[in-house]
């Protein structure tokens, strides 16, 4: 490990070392936040309510995954709040949104639950990785 002289202590701290993991997700979550943001305009078609939650959803995104990349420790529970909000939205949009669509359009609730499945699976994917120990550790310092 790098060394780092502290001035206090004239003793060389560890320097925490980014998982890789952590460096993929912190980058999907700047380039998603910033993507979406561009777009967030073309959201207003859908209502100023929908394109402010779209742009604030980004910009939490954002915030949570430069967080990610310095390794700050609370960034890990919040990426892994955000997921679990993404779960659940997910659940209702396939689930009760879905069954109103189905009375309108026969099918429709299978196309959506089809077009949600990959997304509840990565957030499910995510959650389980951040909550792993090594990961937990290295966001909290200690050695792993």
């Amino acid at each position: 490990m790098a060394e780092i002289p502290t001035p206090t202590t004239g003793y060389a701290a560890p320097v925490k070392k980014r998982p890789l993991g952590v460096t993929i997700l912190a980058i999907l979550l700047i380039l998603g936040g910033v993507l979406n943001l561009v777009t967030t305009p073309m959201n207003l078609y859908y209502g100023a309510v929908y394109a402010g939650y779209y742009a604030l959803i980004s910009i939490i995104d954002l915030i949570i995954g430069i967080a990610l990349f310095q390794m700050i420790p609370w960034s890990r529970m919040a990426a892994i709040i955000m997921q679990v909000i993404g779960l659940v939205i997910g659940f209702i949009m396939v689930f009760w949104v879905g069954s109103i669509f189905e009375s309108i359009l026969p099918g429709a609730s299978m196309i959506l639950m089809m077009s949600m499945i990959p997304s509840l699976i990565i957030s499910l994917i995510v959650i389980i990785y951040l909550m792993q120990g090594s990961i937990k550790a290295a966001f909290e310092g200690t050695q792993w």
